[in-house]
């Protein structure tokens, strides 16, 4: 009855949404308040050619003024070329003409006051906008890879702008920034190649984190007296730029700030500046500078700071460390040290373990990377940065620990980690950098956390078998069609925004989509409680309150069925047979809940629940047997291999299934999953002789290959 009760809810649920839309004209709208609407979405294919937006709308007798552009109203509309906005309106939402590729142009009204998240993201086509002197404000990655978008003017009375807004704008070749904007965010104008000069207004008091990376054709940089500080990598790969002054206000210059500025041959740098980031002027010929900044401008390993047996740090205090030079093996890093800087451990290959005190709240770039004989890295609570290619190439690393405390991966950070299998990507992370995990071929399950906003174009490039994704955000973050590469695998969402997903231009395109449901539950003592049905069971475990993580396998006559992993918190953290949908559990007053589906009618399976510490070691174990109910919803008696069980059996001559030159055929195609005993997923290609398992109408068969 409870379960029928929530399938009724969610329906009901579901219902209520769509109450509270309707058409006129062939435009969606959403109601609002004091008989305003939004236009909303509908489908990726619903709005194309020439579409004119009216200042108001009549239905059932009522008229509504049009007042905003809803989230995602146009996302992903390929097809639409113009876009006329009435001047009601006065907010655009997020992703609201994200992916609008035929888009030209377009004339945003003077009652806007607000440009939402990523509202133009990837209108590749789009080559002029008129933002008006209402707004005030434009979102992050509202523009961004807009490529063919050539000049912007922002009016006098946008006071911020948001990060990334017009990253990827490779177009772009000039800007102007008036002098009502007081900060605009990280990344804001990287990857701009196309622009060739910039004025920064006096109101600005600091330039951020890649502000201007890769802007390639940049010239000449106007720094005004009032910027006190110049981020990481604020003008890196900008080869173009001959000259620039830095003003005397400035105190601080980030790592890589002006990296890779091949055509800069000299540089003067004021007495104000008390810190220099490590490889700040890398690659600059001629650097003058008398005064006594902390760090390192040229990248030198060891100026002002101090040398052991095994490390080079960049401080007298021992705190940062800037090379190690020691023989490799297993290293554990002093507890002194606050932070691993730029290449620190690059290409020690000898390096097999590494252990990272609390101590430690950064990762700089490169700085493991190339450790090819690192197998495992576990990553302290403390660190909240991991830089760019901090891991990259460590072809060995099998396992890493990301905790909670992270807020930042760089991009490239774990590119060419060939054995990585699975990750789990925390829930302060809110952006996936492009390949981050380009390459990883073995990369088989990744967990997304809740507040991930983006994940960029190439995050996932090469990860040829990547099967399981579950992502636990709320808002459908923003992706492109490279981000991920087999859309053919299970994308696993909660269950309240599964409409937004299987709309979403990206994300809608997986060919399987599957709900995370989840209960809270109370135990009336202290053991494991299942209601099987046909073809799922419905489980109830009690909770151990040190439990670190939660096991559950599940098998049938001997052989492992399912094994399912949940953290302490009760989130999925990994799955390893993607026939069986596993549900994400959430702690009630005693007990988690949650439902295994995916099984077969009238089958006897065996359990084993365990709670483990954070040594892995079994703090609690329930062990037992159910049975799944017959076809027609009576209770089950079957044992073994009857009922349609997974035990093995010779199935190389049934119709279904056939075995062709060492690959295993379902009515004549290869299957979108094959299994082997233990559990693993690999490739339907080449495959040996043994016993493996597919899924044949629901079912799931053992197929023996000889």
């Amino acid at each position: 009855m409870k379960k029928l009760f929530s399938l009724f809810l969610t329906l009901f649920v579901a219902g209520s949404v769509w109450a509270q839309v309707f058409v006129s004209n062939e435009i969606w709208y959403k109601y609002g308040t004091e008989k305003t609407v939004a236009v909303t979405c509908y489908s990726s294919e619903h709005y194309s050619g020439n579409v004119t937006i009216p200042s108001s709308v009549t239905y059932n007798g009522i008229r509504y003024s049009v007042t905003s552009i809803g989230k995602e109203a146009f996302k992903g509309c390929s097809g639409l070329t113009s876009i006329t906005i009435p001047n009601s309106v006065t907010e655009i939402g997020s992703n609201a003409f994200s992916g609008c590729s035929g888009l030209t142009s377009i004339t945003i009204p003077n009652g806007v006051t607000s440009i939402g998240i990523a509202a133009f993201f990837d209108c590749s086509g789009l080559t002029s906008v008129t933002i008006p002197n209402s707004v005030t404000g434009i979102g992050r990655c509202a523009f961004s890879g807009c490529s063919c978008l050539t000049s912007v003017t922002i009016p006098n009375s946008v006071t911020s702008i948001g990060y990334d807004a017009f990253s990827g704008c490779s177009g772009l070749t000039s800007i102007t920034i008036p002098n009502s904007v007081t900060s605009f965010g990280e990344g804001v104008f990287k990857g701009c190649s196309g622009l060739t000069s910039v004025t920064i207004p006096n109101s600005v008091t600091r330039i951020g984190r890649s502000t201007f990376s890769g802007c390639s054709g940049l010239t000449s940089v106007t720094i005004p007296n009032s910027v006190t500080s110049i981020g990481e990598y604020a003008f890196s790969g900008c080869g173009g730029l001959t000259s620039i002054t830095i003003p005397n206000s400035v105190t601080s210059i980030g790592e890589y700030a002006f990296s890779g500025c091949g055509g800069l041959t000299s540089i003067t740098i004021p007495n104000s500046v008390t810190s220099i980031g490590g490889n700040a002027f890398s690659g600059v010929t001629n650097v003058v500078y008398s005064g006594s900044a902390s760090g390192s401008p040229w990248g030198a390993t060891n100026v002002g700071g101090a040398i052991d047996e095994n490390y080079v740090y960049k401080d007298a205090e021992k705190k940062i460390i800037s090379k190690y030079i020691g023989e490799g093996g297993d290293v554990v890093i002093p507890n002194s040290v606050t932070s691993i800087g730029n290449g620190a451990f690059s290409g020690c290959s000898g390096l097999t373990s590494i252990t990272i005190p609390n101590s430690v709240t950064s990762i700089g770039e490169k700085a493991f990377s190339g450790c090819s004989g690192l197998t495992s890295v576990t990553i302290s609570n403390s660190v909240n940065r991991i830089g760019w290619y901090a891991f990259s190439d460590c072809s060995g690393l099998t396992s890493i620990t990301i905790p909670n405390s992270v807020t930042e991966i760089g991009s490239y950070a774990f590119s060419g980690c060939g054995g990585l299998t699975s990750i789990i990507i925390t829930n302060n992370v809110k952006k996936i950098e492009s390949y981050t995990f380009n390459n990883c071929s073995k990369l088989k399950e990744v967990i997304i956390g809740a507040n991930c906003n983006t994940i960029a174009g190439n995050a996932f490039r090469g990860c040829t078998r990547l099967i399981d994704i579950i992502c636990y955000a709320e808002d459908v973050p923003i992706a492109s069609s490279s981000s991920f590469v087999n859309y053919n695998g299970y994308l696993y969402v909660p269950c309240e925004y599964l409409r937004y997903y299987k709309a979403d231009n990206i994300f809608g395109t997986f060919a399987n989509i599957e709900c995370i449901q989840s209960d809270e539950t109370v135990l009336q003592k202290d053991e494991v409680e299942i209601m099987p049905e046909i073809s799922n069971a419905l489980f109830s475990m009690p909770k151990k309150e040190s439990a670190n993580t939660y096991t559950l396998t599940i098998s049938n006559n001997g052989v492992t069925f399912c094994t399912l992993t949940f953290n302490a918190q009760g989130q999925l953290a990994n799955i390893d047979f993607s026939t069986t949908k596993s549900y994400e559990l959430k702690s009630g007053v005693e007990a988690f809940q949650f439902t295994v589906t995916g099984l077969s009618a009238a089958t006897k399976y065996g359990y084993s629940f365990k709670a483990l510490s954070s040594n892995k070691a079994v703090l609690k174990e329930y062990a037992g047997t159910f049975t799944t109910k017959n076809e027609d919803g009576t209770g089950g008696s079957a044992q073994g291999s009857q009922g349609g069980s997974t035990a093995v059996s010779e199935v190389s001559n049934a119709t279904a299934v056939t075995i062709v030159n060492g690959q295993i055929l379902v009515n004549g195609e290869a299957p979108a999953f094959v299994v082997t005993v233990s559990g693993q997923k690999i490739a339907n290609a080449n495959l040996k002789a043994g016993v493996y398992f597919v899924n044949v109408e629901g079912e799931t068969v053992g197929v023996s290959v000889r």
